[in-house]
């Protein structure tokens, strides 16, 4: 049985485009759902790059991370010619999902991370909550017309499992490591 952990950007590491209806770029995403164009990004350049971010303090220390997805929501231009990605920042590098065709009003997104896409193993808490993890959107092709792309939500959802913990036992689980909690005979 496990919870799924839901994170939103916290920081604001590398920004472009126009920051509407907060002070912050992270501030106009940091929300599921989306609230349309209340909050939004609004991004004017083919390549646009947003880099925010994450706090992973939530993940318990007895907890495994089984899937990471990312949920965003965006609109592409009024002429519908756009597209995106989402991805992480690891070490410098940047790991992105394949591009995905944007509409011209607003739909969720979902794209999966089942591994962490830097190494290809599963993803660990030590390096989630080490930090170094950024989250990314890039905005691909575009048509700059009257409707720029947006995007209005952006979370990070993470599967989380507590590590399989089997107790049969005081005495036996002790033994198990190699210590014992049986009484020990005395020599007289």
């Amino acid at each position: 049985m496990g919870r799924t952990l839901v994170v939103f950007p916290s920081s604001d590491v590398a920004v472009a485009g126009i920051a509407i209806g907060a002070v912050t770029y992270y501030g106009c995403v940091a929300q599921r759902p989306h609230d349309g164009d209340a909050t939004r990004v609004r991004l004017l350049n083919q390549g646009d790059r947003l880099e925010w971010g994450l706090d992973f303090g939530g993940i318990l220390p007895n907890e495994i991370v089984t899937r990471i997805d990312i949920e965003w929501a965006a609109q592409g231009s009024q002429s519908g010619a756009s597209d995106a990605q989402v991805g992480f920042r690891i070490a410098g590098a940047d790991h992105l999902a394949a591009a995905r065709d944007m509409s011209a009003g607003y739909v969720v997104r979902t794209d999966p991370f089942q591994n962490n896409p830097a190494t290809g193993i599963p993803w660990t808490r030590v390096e989630l909550v080490a930090g170094g993890v950024h989250s990314v959107y890039l905005q691909g092709v575009m048509q700059n017309d009257a409707g720029y792309p947006r995007l209005s939500g952006y979370a990070v959802l993470l599967g989380l499992a507590k590590l399989p913990i089997s107790i049969t036992g005081r005495g036996r689980a002790l033994r198990a490591t190699g210590v014992s909690s049986a009484p020990r005979a005395r020599r007289v």
